[in-house]
């Protein structure tokens, strides 16, 4: 009997040495599948799975599309802001007044035309302001529009090295007045002893108005300085007289020539 047992279990461990080593590799299948399965899930959150060290993967970049669609065209970003959103914009049109500095006494309206060349500015457009011995204190300029004079802005910013122009009420033009209209002629360093026959002798050979010249005195650096004005019959005799006759000599005394505007 004990023979028997022994045999039989001696014919059945080959069995179970070969359903052990079934289950073995059938639990090693599983191990692995289930560890091929958690490495390919920790990959897909955006991980990747090495050895027993997990290292994060950097984010995707993501291109935002910043362009957007409106049915209004005047805010869309890619047209930029329409000008009239802007408050202080004026309507397409007005008028736009401006106060320009920095110019000295020999400046010609048509020095400030050929500086702002492209702000369609006139010389009808300009005003000049002086104080009581007629020396320049500044313009007033008047901009058809405020794309004119934001063009004339940056010529102030990027050439205007003495100019300096802000803007200002419509008051200040209104009130400003421009009565020598460029056929005034200033003269300066005028003899004390010097009479009106003297002045028409300086000015022979133009035509201008003998009756208009007026003799004043004002202080110059403390000391009194003899001026005189001269009108003429039109802008193109005093620009000619002043081409003529600047320093030239009264009474063995150089007079400087200025055109009031």
């Amino acid at each position: 009997m004990m023979k028997l047992r022994r045999t039989l279990l001696l014919r059945s461990s080959p069995g179970i040495s070969s359903n052990i080593g079934a289950a073995f590799i059938t639990t090693r299948a599983a191990l692995q599948s289930a560890f091929n399965d958690r490495a390919s899930a920790v990959e897909f959150r955006g991980e990747r799975f090495l050895g027993a060290v997990s290292i994060p993967r950097p984010p995707a970049r993501v291109m935002h599309n910043t362009r957007s669609f409106s049915a209004n065209p005047t805010t869309s970003p890619m047209m930029g802001p329409s000008p009239n959103l802007d408050p202080r914009s004026k309507p397409h049109g007005g008028l736009v007044y401006a106060k320009l500095t920095g110019t000295g006494r020999s400046t010609l309206k048509m020095d400030i035309v050929h500086f702002f060349e492209g702000c369609n500015l006139k010389p009808e457009d300009m005003k000049f302001a002086y104080n009581r011995t007629y020396a320049p204190l500044g313009m007033i300029l008047q901009f058809s529009s405020r794309a004119a004079y934001g063009i004339a802005q940056r010529f102030t910013a990027i050439k205007g090295r003495y100019y300096r122009m802000m803007e200002v009420d419509r008051s200040q033009w209104s009130n400003l007045e421009s009565p020598f209209d460029e056929k005034v002629l200033l003269l300066h360093g005028v003899p004390q002893s010097a009479l009106l026959e003297d002045v028409e002798r300086f000015f022979s050979g133009c035509n201008f108005d003998s009756s208009s010249v007026r003799f004043f005195i004002r202080p110059v650096l403390d000391e009194p300085v003899r001026f005189a004005l001269v009108s003429f019959r039109s802008q193109r005799e005093a620009m000619h007289a002043l081409r003529e006759k600047n320093r030239n000599v009264c009474l063995n005394s150089p007079i400087t020539l200025r055109l009031l505007h």
